[in-house]
């Protein structure tokens, strides 16, 4: 109490001020490190630091892309891995000689085959259509999974179907108007006879290397000018187009010895196509693969505008098809983003991004989405298929013809009943 601070010395100041303080200013806060705004999963629309595996884990179930099937030819010039999808059958036929089927059996193959040498495939979802000649369960099936450089194989079997009908005409008596003939009468001289065989595409896709060959007995011997090696007749017929037929009409002797059944020999033809007997065929094949998406979102320059863009990464050896993006904010029903169908292909270890968009929200947005995306699938039909013709058979005309009477004598100037009788024995194969 009653006491003062002392006065002040004289003549004194304040010491000066450090370099570089303000005495008088607040000291500046610490500078604020600002983490990096975390990534928005859009598979699952949880919020994480780092993109997320598109894996069989978060894979929606049922979940398919729909992706567009393309040519072969457009498929090699994309850079990486494809899932390679095959459909082969394989036809052996015997045949009338009118083209009806004796016997018919077509087999089938379902072929998946992972060519990469690190990368898995999983949830495959294959879809075929026209299957209803094959015993095949069903146009979906489904695979779980399928490891690198590794095979999925499905066998089924073909009923009913043709792409190729065989025929065969022989006539040993073309001079008469009249229905053919297989028999040869025996005789020192050759018979002249025609010799006409057709092929028809009944498919509706053109067959390739469609070829028929023919055997040739000793006793027939071709006078036309198709080709005959080693007493085989090879007819070279190409490609027959969808509904086109097709004949080789041969001029030819015949000449037998022996007056038993002679084989005419048999036709087969061989052919190839671009397409099932069946007409089953792929109308979608989806495999998903080390894919990532994710959302990046950074606060604008504006505050409480947020600019946000979709990003997906393919960190696979496979080349993939963006199908479908869709996403919206949480909360609201309209598209932030609507894409369908990238026209570009996500090579590997790549990336697809979309613009920019701003959102506005007080906090930071959070988002609902539509994903689809495949590898790439290169896709193959194929058939081929050999029938053949049951043998013709020539027979040969021969006989032993008497004739007898029952009087060896006949009176002169007397009227006398003479009975006679032919007899015909068939010593023939006819």
């Amino acid at each position: 109490p009653d006491m003062e601070a002392p006065p002040a010395p004289p003549d004194m100041e304040a010491p000066p001020a450090p370099p570089d303080m303000d005495l008088l200013a607040p000291p500046a806060p610490p500078e604020e490190v600002v983490a990096p705004l975390p990534s928005h999963d859009l598979l699952t629309g949880g919020t994480v630091d780092e993109p997320v595996a598109f894996t069989e884990d978060t894979t929606p179930s049922g979940r398919h892309a729909q992706g567009k099937l393309r040519s072969i030819e457009d498929l090699d010039l994309v850079q990486g891995d494809k899932i390679h999808g095959s459909l082969s059958e394989i036809e052996d036929s015997l045949l009338t000689c009118d083209g009806e089927i004796v016997r018919q059996n077509v087999t089938g193959k379902l072929e998946l085959h992972n060519p990469s040498s690190e990368d898995r495939l999983w949830d495959i979802d294959i879809f075929l259509a026209d299957s209803g000649a094959t015993d095949l369960p069903s146009e979906h099936l489904p695979v779980g999974e399928l490891e690198p450089e590794s095979e999925h194989t499905v066998e089924y079997t073909v009923k009913g179907a043709r792409m190729l009908i065989l025929k065969e005409r022989i006539d040993t008596n073309p001079a008469r108007a009249q229905e053919r003939s297989l028999s040869i009468s025996h005789d020192t001289e050759a018979t002249a006879i025609s010799l006409q065989i057709e092929v028809e595409n009944v498919a509706s896709v053109s067959l390739n290397d469609v070829e028929v060959t023919r055997d040739i007995p000793d006793q027939i011997e071709i006078t036309s000018g198709i080709e005959v090696d080693s007493g085989v007749l090879t007819w070279k017929v190409g490609t027959l187009t969808p509904g086109e037929t097709r004949t080789l009409t041969c001029e030819a002797n015949v000449l037998v010895s022996e007056v038993g059944p002679v084989n005419a020999g048999s036709s087969k033809a061989t052919y190839n196509a671009n397409a099932t007997l069946s007409t089953t065929h792929f109308t979608e094949l989806d495999a998903f693969c080390r894919g990532f998406s994710y959302m990046v979102v950074d606060e604008d320059e504006r505050p409480d505008n947020w600019r946000c863009q979709a990003v997906f990464e393919n960190r696979s050896s496979f080349a993939v098809d963006l199908v479908k993006l869709q996403v919206r904010v949480s909360g609201s029903e309209d598209l932030l983003f609507d894409v369908s169908d990238v026209a570009e292909d996500v090579l590997p270890q790549d990336k697809w991004e979309s613009e920019i968009m701003v959102v506005e929200a007080n906090d930071r947005p959070d988002f609902t989405n539509e994903l689809g995306y495949s590898v790439i699938p290169r896709i193959e039909h194929s058939s081929s298929g050999s029938i053949e013709l049951e043998p013709q058979t020539f027979t040969v005309l021969e006989a032993d013809v008497q004739k007898t009477y029952d009087a060896a004598i006949l009176r002169s100037y007397r009227e006398q009943v003479v009975n006679s009788c032919l007899s015909i024995m068939n010593i023939g194969s006819s």
